[in-house]
């Protein structure tokens, strides 16, 4: 039977808070384990058993974007779906993953020859199993999230970083090396793939039907170039780094960004998670569409931007107290990265609200054009060293944010102060508070550096987002009573 979205206000808004606080209870248990076992595996393996890692899984997350091609985000914008949509495109990924699981097996020797690191061979061979199992996945994890099942999803990812991450410790405590992060990887594809299926299997259907794919493909085609650009926008960094410099390098650089990364899942995607879904059932309601749009990205920014403020002002004391001192030249590229991060908690939303409203070619060549620009950028900073890269990757988000800005603008009108007020507010208190705080650490002590990144931050808030931090505890509290 075919499905369609809610229509009452007031039980969609009880829905997003739900999804939210679900969504904000998978990322905490699962993000905050994985960092403490990324903690432990950061101080029991060296740079390069992440670097080589980092590569293997370079080429999977490539290989991956032709296994999902773009179906679960198709099923999730759909306004109706029946269940040979469902069917369809449950038959595709799965064969996709099969096919390309299996020739990433026998090939994984030319692909570690290709970048001159043949030791990665066997890495690439074993994540290669994890393509097939994507392939079979990723249709009943769209259908949770199409309806906004998230207690489903966070029980999966939670229950399968646990597993996974102690899988990976124990592995890495026998002497295993490198790997302890290919169970890691592995344990958790596999343990999430079954607990997906467990919870959406009554969803699920077999079948084919070319209707179906034609129609599906109107949005798939779109979302798999955006995604093939995103791979390249995301993933450039690492391929130019192990090029230039190697796999010690990438080991360093991987690991500077994987902490960038674990705070944005930490803070952002929470709301991230949400917001394809809950924009796509506003698709027809565009006041009630921007009005999201500006609470979540007050919220996320608001939110996230002191946690990066922080991490670039005291990572030479947090690092090598965490994660020991053969990750301290780890650090500078981590300071410059935090601008990356803080950036990017405005930012993941735009992409979604164009693919909600059926703008997926216009989010798609919006990302060709940034890949574009930033693979100029990355290739000219390569052989200047892993800062150098850095620098680019920050420049190529900066320098292209207006253009996102305007297309944005363009298609659903809305207003561009608004939109970057919160954003705005927290990124003037990052520059007043690291500054301060930086001097008075080095002049006093740490404690008086944290004291007045505390004072700086809160009293910006307090004159300058009272409004906002007011609507983000109401939100809060809200989610807390049900």
């Amino acid at each position: 039977m075919p499905t369609a979205p809610q229509a009452n206000p007031e039980d969609f808004g009880r829905k997003i808070g739900t999804s939210i606080f679900w969504s904000f209870l998978d990322k905490w248990i699962s993000r905050v384990f994985t960092l403490v076992v990324f903690v432990i595996l950061g101080r029991l393996l060296s740079p390069s058993d992440f670097g080589a890692v980092a590569l293997a899984s370079s080429y999977v997350v490539f290989v991956t974007v032709f296994v999902d091609a773009g179906f679960g985000n198709a099923l999730i914008q759909r306004s109706v779906l029946s269940r040979r949509d469902i069917g369809t495109a449950l038959t595709i990924s799965a064969s996709l993953g099969l096919a390309l699981g299996v020739a990433s097996f026998f090939s994984a020797d030319a692909i570690a020859s290709l970048f001159g690191t043949p030791e990665v061979a066997g890495v690439i061979r074993a994540l290669s199993i994890s393509l097939f199992i994507q392939g079979l996945s990723s249709v009943p994890a769209a259908l949770l999230e199409r309806d906004m099942r998230f207690k489903a999803l966070a029980i999966r990812r939670s229950t399968a970083t646990l597993v996974s991450g102690g899988a990976a410790v124990a592995v890495a405590l026998a002497g295993g090396g490198v790997w302890a992060l290919v169970v890691q990887t592995l344990g958790f594809a596999i343990v999430g793939g079954v607990l997906v299926w467990l919870s959406a299997w009554r969803s699920v259907s077999l079948g084919f039907s070319w209707r179906s794919l034609r129609e599906l493909m109107n949005t798939s085609l779109g979302v798999l170039g955006i995604q093939l650009v995103s791979f390249a926008n995301s993933q450039t960094d690492r391929i130019v780094v192990a090029l230039f410099l190697g796999v010690e390098a990438l080991g360093q650089y991987f690991f500077a960004m994987r902490i960038i990364s674990l705070c944005i899942e930490l803070f952002t995607a929470v709301f991230s998670n949400v917001g394809l879904s809950a924009f796509s059932k506003l698709q027809d309601d565009r006041p009630r569409l921007r009005s999201l749009l500006y609470r979540l990205t007050s919220t996320t920014s608001l939110a996230t931007v002191p946690v990066f403020a922080f991490l670039g002002a005291f990572a030479w004391v947090i690092i090598p107290i965490v994660f020991g001192s053969q990750w301290v030249p780890a650090v500078p590229v981590l300071q410059i990265l935090v601008f990356l991060g803080a950036l990017n908690s405005l930012l993941i939303f735009d992409r979604s609200v164009l693919i909600a409203v059926g703008r997926a070619s216009t989010a798609f060549w919006l990302s060709v054009a940034q890949t574009a620009f930033g693979t100029v950028l990355l290739v000219l900073a390569g052989p200047f060293g892993v800062m150098a890269v850095a620098i680019a990757v920050v420049v190529r988000q900066y320098a292209f944010w207006p253009v996102r800005l305007f297309v944005l603008r363009r298609v659903i009108d809305y207003r561009i102060l608004q939109y970057v007020k919160g954003w705005c507010i927290a990124m003037a208190a990052l520059g007043l508070s690291w500054f301060v705080a930086t001097w008075l650490m080095t002049e006093v002590g740490i404690w008086a550096g944290v004291l007045s990144f505390a004072v700086i931050y809160a009293g910006t808030y307090l004159l300058f987002a009272r409004r906002q931090m007011l609507e983000i505890l109401t939100l809060v509290r809200g989610v807390i009573a049900k």
